[in-house]
């Protein structure tokens, strides 16, 4: 029987989690420049059509292996091909899920180190001295490893303290308050976007599509986007997944993957969504480019800000919104590494939170120091694809663009080509389900892995 102190106390505790770990800058920092790039409503309703046709059942598809093997991403794995008496190799899954957790936080913390400093600026030294020259503000945060790895360094460990405190004790109770304030921070913004911000220039530009400019690059960066955003593949859902309540037999279970994923997925969407309502009221109302890429946020919407009353106070509570997204997914990549090296090792939970992030923490110093004093290093300059990239660069390309779709395919191919062939009896998982995971998924991560190959 699961010992239920490693379980989720409710289906609402778990979505939480869940959610938080889907929700992330990926929504509310990337998705609102993608969309702005690649044609605004044609954009969002292709990346809708890929969230409800293939994440839906690649977020089941990892619920499921956590459900079924009840341990951290290896062990559930190593567990499962015991069982069914499937090739050892297919542990590679869950190798890889620790793999991309570490290698992600590593570099995912630096992003969020950014709206920490951004805080304190605001908070310190005042609006004024933020747009007075926003470029140089954020070049200067860039070229200060102290304020990068300082910032970088709280986020690490008040990550930690969180997942040391336990699923119930640490994960719950910070989720709780986590993703409820990121949706009351995002809904607030809207509303006054709505009212001081050119809104209806928003709603035209992310709701009106214009099929005009669609082409196969628009929807390969919208599947991309779609498999970024709701955090497939990197063994956060298989975890949260082996944490539920074992489903009881022949009875219908509370805790239906299906639903469950359903929900995730529209939460993740509406976020994504949201954001973008945030944030180009003040982007339109301001004649800024809604293409200005990543520099969208950090440059753009502090000036766009501060041309409103309260525009301190509106540029503030945005990036405490970032801070809480990045929050609720660091404790998504950590949780993993603490469960499976807890199934290892006779350390307690604490210490092992505290141990692993010691080790992120080591390696995210790299990452900083990428902007600054090792901007120059190419650690890869042999190989002619990363000859030209820095440390942030290679470890982004590497884990987001190669290692996380790569692990997708083999969790699709594992589940629908192997293990549930293996299971006899009723099926868990409906026909049309199953359908997706063995044939449209595979093709379409394979057509992601591919076009992120040929972007670099």
């Amino acid at each position: 029987m699961q010992d239920t102190s490693v379980q989720w106390s409710s289906k609402r505790a778990f979505l939480y989690a869940a959610v938080g770990a889907a929700v992330g800058l990926g929504n509310i920092w990337r998705f609102p420049y993608m969309a702005g790039e690649n044609g605004g409503g044609a954009f969002v309703l292709i990346y809708l059509f890929f969230v409800a046709c293939l994440c839906v059942p690649l977020v089941v598809t990892e619920l499921y292996i956590g459900q079924q093997g009840k341990r951290s991403p290896i062990g559930s794995m190593r567990q499962l091909c015991k069982q069914y008496n499937v090739n050892p190799v297919w542990t590679l899954i869950g190798i890889n899920c620790l793999l991309i957790s570490f290698l992600v936080f590593s570099f995912y913390s630096v992003i969020a180190s950014w709206s920490m400093d951004y805080i304190a600026s605001y908070l310190y030294q005042g609006q004024e001295a933020i747009v007075r020259d926003a470029p140089a503000h954020f070049k200067g945060l860039l070229a200060s490893p102290e304020r990068l790895i300082g910032w970088q360094s709280l986020l690490i460990f008040a990550t930690a303290a969180i997942v040391a405190f336990g699923i119930r004790g640490g994960l719950e109770k910070a989720l709780k308050l986590l993703v409820p304030g990121l949706f009351f921070i995002l809904i607030l913004l809207v509303i006054l976007g709505a009212f001081v911000g050119d809104f209806a220039a928003s709603v035209d530009f992310l709701l009106k599509p214009d099929f005009s400019r669609v082409t196969a690059q628009t929807w390969l960066m919208a599947l991309g986007q779609a498999f970024f955003s709701v955090a497939i593949g990197g063994g956060s859902m298989m975890v949260y997944g082996a944490y539920l309540p074992e489903p009881k037999a022949n009875t219908a279970s509370s805790f239906s993957l299906i639903k469950l994923a359903v929900i995730i997925c529209i939460a993740d969407t509406l976020v994504a969504l949201l954001a973008g309502f945030a944030i180009f009221p003040f982007v339109f109302a301001n004649h800024i480019d809604p293409q200005a890429g990543a520099g969208l946020i950090f440059i753009a919407l502090p000036t766009a800000f501060a041309e409103f009353a309260g525009g301190q106070w509106l540029a503030l509570t945005f990036f405490v919104l970032l801070v809480f997204a990045a929050l609720s997914t660091t404790i998504a990549f950590l949780e993993p590494l603490v469960a499976y090296f807890k199934e290892r090792f006779a350390l307690s939970r604490g210490k092992l939170a505290w141990l692993i992030s010691i080790a992120i923490w080591l390696v995210g110093i790299l990452q900083s120091l990428s902007f600054n004093h090792l901007k120059d290093w190419h650690p890869l300059a042999f190989l002619h694809l990363f000859e030209n990239m820095n440390l942030f660069s290679v470890t982004d390309l590497f884990a987001s663009t190669l290692l996380l779709p790569f692990n997708c395919l083999l969790i699709a191919l594992f589940v629908g080509w192997v293990l549930l062939r293996k299971q006899t009896g009723t099926q868990p998982l409906p026909k049309a389900w199953l359908s997706v995971v063995k044939y449209p998924a595979p093709f379409a991560i394979v057509a992601v892995l591919v076009f992120g190959l040929l972007q670099h």
